[in-house]
């Protein structure tokens, strides 16, 4: 999918992609949202290991994901008591393992677009043994980022969404109440336009309340 961008200018000639802003802005959503899920999976190794009073397990920071999750699993069968939750612990890690590749796939893979349907990519590698072809689009993307979103919120919240507002509320309280990112950019008086072009033009042409 690269095309050959010729610098006018000078000699920084480049390789660019036919990838849109939007299918960029996707595969970004799956990145940020897997590096949130990674860093989560080491929390509940480290919460586990304190609470269970053992070492946290070597692998837990290894380069390999699948063994940090395997090491994650294995702590989690030792120390959790409960049956139930911990079976819903592992079903957990089963899921996550489950749409694993998926995101490896997004991350390491080399894009192109089916010229049978334009719309149509497809993530691949000739990389033996690693070889694979995905096919992928701005929906299935997305969705993918959500579903990672989920379990997210399952690794972080596992007693639900009580806890999650009980946690809110409690971290507001301690910092004398919550403004979300956009709020303060809204309130410092910046420019919105180039990060959320649909929300300025909304702002921009609303009707002003009536006198």
């Amino acid at each position: 999918m690269s095309t050959i961008i010729f610098s006018p200018k000078d000699k920084r000639h480049r390789l660019g992609t036919e990838l849109s802003m939007l299918e960029f802005a996707a595969i970004g959503y799956v990145t940020v949202s897997w590096s949130q899920l990674e860093h989560l999976l080491l929390q509940s190794t480290a919460e586990l290991a304190d609470k269970a009073n053992v070492p946290i397990p070597t692998d837990a920071t290894a380069a390999s994901f699948k063994k940090r999750i395997r090491a994650l699993r294995k702590l989690a069968k030792e120390v959790i008591t409960g049956p139930k939750t911990r079976q819903k612990f592992l079903n957990l890690l089963n899921k996550i393992s489950g749409i694993e590749q998926s995101r490896h796939r997004i991350t390491h893979g080399l894009w192109d677009w089916l010229p049978t349907d334009p719309d149509k990519l497809h993530a691949s590698s000739f990389r033996p043994p690693y070889e694979f072809e995905e096919p992928f689009d701005h929906h299935k993307l997305v969705n993918l980022a959500k579903r990672i979103g989920e379990l997210n919120f399952q690794l972080a919240y596992p007693k639900g969404e009580k806890q999650a507002m009980d946690d809110y509320a409690r971290s507001a309280m301690q910092r004398g109440g919550h403004v979300s990112r956009l709020g303060m950019q809204l309130l410092t008086g910046k420019d919105i336009s180039s990060h959320h072009p649909h929300l300025a033009s909304l702002l921009k042409h609303k009707e002003p309340p009536p006198s």
